[in-house]
């Protein structure tokens, strides 16, 4: 038998040791379970001494029994009860069950063992075996806020919605429980699908606990279902820790009774499970200061540190969990990750051009920081390659951590090092060629992966990085040729799809259009994921003035990506210019219910609502709405023609040759800046005004279905 964990599983064998149950069970009269034997060598003191000490009085009372003793009852069923209770809070959970089922059965009139039973599972998902542990505790104790509070949990998980928000309700007039019990009731609501009934509940919540960000989420999604996205997106950036806790003094005195380091981890880790983090770490701070040689205190705490964003501190906990115990070469290499990673941060604001990022792009003490960081991670990798000398991250951190300080030939040799280890990790490989391409050194990194290809048989993965560094060196037709063998002779269809993805820039780069078209086309054959190809397709196609096609592989890259704006742009343009306004118009009404901020989609739409040739399309009352919109948040001549346009589809022509006259002016006095097609068609424009006619082409000539993206 081994010793199943529980949902709140919180320790485990790092900080007990092993929890394998040792032998048979004891044999016990029939009426009570028996309880497993366990195997308390890896435990600590503080706790193996009370649970040896009350699993002996338990032996010896049952023994008794066994052998025809008078046996108080009562002190039988408190041993047992508080044993079950050790084992819950150690995190023994069979045995737990076993003994806490045991006091019930010797004590069927007390409230507390039934309740306990339930607790541990509820906290094991047992759902309808916690509702029946819950519903005789609640015979027992009517109104007990916890033990109703418990019920309705399972209830709800088990999906009977309207149940559990009657229970729910009994528990709001209870001192204590109102917050829970309006969480419990928008919950259920949210289940029967009734996001409007949810929202006043969870609104309620938030009054009483605006720290639970839970319940902030859920009350998001409701706002979402009941139509109030906006809400719902301001609700959606907050963050979601924090949940909607109630009175237990069970459980807290449960807590209180607990000693040792293992056993604060234990709080610990089950305050975070509730969500109250504060309570967490002091928690593991008074497990570090009761036991400072503890590595799993210090990196317990240090854990949490790390994910509330204070990593300053997370840091110099993790380095005394390394100083106690020195061959940890996995949480080595973590730290080591983590220094890297804040590196690489110094030059988020850096744009580091064509080359790799270096310290003299910094300012100081960014500077000096990133040096700190790069150099610490360098000296963790050390060591933990010495340790683990086939942890091939670890070489590829190393030799970044190395570049980073500007050690090229340090960096080159950890590689090398590597590859030395490790001959078939081709990331090691690909990695120092780069390097050495990087150094001005091409040839010799092509070698390296021709040799690298020889020796480990795949070739088309290495080829291809060769040929793209011959493509970004100018080498055009060594990499066409690269690109060209590997489309032919590759049995990986992504590798052939990518290679005539290269082949299609190639072309072109070189003004073939038509051949480029061909070559996307191979490689979306081959790989219809490779939604660059399909853009650029779609670029090309607009280019040469299919607009049709251009909007169907437009769209095909937004159904991949739905958040690619140059995508959804592009599809919503080239419609338009395909003479599809109707589709043009419900493309931009669904990109600005996605992002109500985009300004393009506004722009094009407002066009499409003020000059469309189409009856059904034009909405000259809200298009003009959304050019002046648009007109107050970024004046342009842009947005100021499209006013124009609006006015003069409304009959206010007079209006419309004010605002037509001024962008003509100021065209004029740009000189030969301005080119003379926009001039041109300003003043066409601004002609039709005055003699009384609307504007009837939303999109002027030689727009391209590749524009910028919104």
């Amino acid at each position: 038998m081994t010793c199943r964990r529980r949902r709140l599983a919180l320790v485990g064998a790092l900080v007990f040791g092993a929890c394998a149950l040792a032998g048979g069970a004891r044999a016990v009269p029939s009426e009570l379970r028996p309880l497993p034997e366990l195997a308390l060598e890896g435990v600590e003191e503080a706790i193996r001494g009370p649970l040896m000490e009350r699993r002996a009085e338990v032996d010896r009372l049952i023994a008794g029994r066994r052998q025809g003793e008078v046996v108080d009852e009562e002190r039988l069923a408190a041993a047992l009860g508080v044993l079950g209770e050790l084992y819950l809070v150690y995190d023994f959970s069979e045995a737990a069950e076993a003994a806490l089922a045991n006091a019930a059965t010797v004590a069927p009139s007390l409230h507390r063992w039934p309740y306990l039973l339930g607790t541990l599972q509820q906290l094991e998902r047992r759902w309808s075996e916690a509702e029946a542990s819950f519903r005789r505790a609640l015979e027992l104790q009517p109104a007990d806020g916890a033990t109703l509070a418990r019920l309705a949990e399972v209830v709800l998980e088990q999906e009977r919605w309207q149940e559990a928000d009657q229970l729910f309700a009994r528990l709001e007039p209870i001192e204590g429980f109102g917050a829970f019990a309006a969480w419990g009731r928008g919950r259920a609501a949210l289940g029967r699908g009734e996001p409007g009934a949810a929202v006043p509940y969870l609104e309620r919540v938030l009054e009483r606990r605006p720290d639970a960000g839970e319940v902030r989420y859920q009350l998001a999604l409701a706002h979402r279902d009941a139509g109030d996205r906006e809400r719902a997106r301001a609700l959606l950036a907050a963050p979601r820790e924090g949940g909607v806790g109630f009175p237990d003094p069970v459980a807290v005195e449960l807590r209180s009774s607990v000693r040792g380091v293992g056993a604060l981890l234990v709080l610990g880790r089950q305050a975070l499970e509730e969500g109250a983090p504060e309570r967490a770490e002091r928690r593991f701070r008074e497990a570090v200061a009761l036991d400072p040689t503890s590595v799993h205190a210090h990196q317990s705490l240090a854990s949490l540190l790390r994910r509330q964003g204070r990593l300053e501190e997370a840091l110099g906990f993790y380095e005394k969990a390394l100083e106690l115990d020195a061959d940890l070469a996995g949480l080595r290499s973590f730290v080591a990750e983590l220094y890297l990673a804040r590196a690489r941060s110094h030059w988020q604001a850096v744009d580091p051009g064509d080359g790799r990022p270096s310290l003299d792009q910094l300012d100081e003490p960014a500077r000096g920081r990133a040096r700190a960081d790069l150099e610490r991670a360098a000296a963790h990798l050390e060591r933990t390659l010495g340790q683990a000398p086939e942890y091939v991250e670890g070489w590829l951190g190393l030799a970044e951590a190395r570049a980073g300080l500007g050690d090229l030939a340090g960096a080159a040799a950890a590689l090398g090092e590597g590859i030395e280890r490790q001959p078939e990790q081709l990331e090691l490989v690909v990695q120092l060629a780069r390097l050495l391409a990087e150094q001005g050194r091409l040839d010799q990194a092509i070698a390296a992966l021709d040799e690298a290809s020889q020796r480990a048989g795949v070739q088309a993965r290495l080829s291809f990085e060769a040929a793209r560094m011959l493509e970004a060196a100018g080498r055009i037709g060594e990499a066409e040729q690269r690109f060209s063998s590997i489309a032919q002779t590759s049995a990986e269809p992504g590798m052939r799809g990518l290679a005539f993805f290269h082949l299609g820039n190639l072309a072109a780069a070189a003004g073939d259009l038509e051949g480029a078209i061909t070559w996307y086309q191979n490689a979306l054959a081959e790989d219809p994921a490779l939604t660059t190809a399909s853009f650029n397709l779609a670029t090309l196609f607009g280019r040469l003035g299919r607009y049709g096609e251009a909007a169907l592989h437009h769209g095909a890259v937004r159904e991949r990506e739905p958040d690619n704006h140059a995508a959804r742009f592009g599809e919503a343009l080239a419609l338009a210019l395909d003479g599809r306004h109707g589709e043009a118009r419900r493309r931009l009404e669904q990109a600005l219910e996605r992002f109500p901020d985009g300004a393009r989609y506004a722009l094009l739409l407002a066009r499409l609502l003020v000059a469309s040739a189409e009856d059904e399309v034009r909405d000259g009352a809200v298009g003009l709405d959304l050019a002046r919109r648009l007109m107050e948040a970024a004046p342009s001549l842009e947005h100021a023609e499209t006013v124009a346009m609006g006015l003069a589809e409304l009959g206010r022509f007079e209006e419309a040759v004010d605002w037509q006259s001024r962008v003509v002016e100021t065209l004029e006095a740009g000189g030969e800046e301005v080119p003379a097609a926009v001039l041109e068609i300003a003043r066409r424009r601004l002609e039709a005004y005055r003699a009384g006619q609307p504007w009837r082409a939303p999109i002027d000539p030689g727009a391209t279905t590749a524009g910028p993206a919104p």
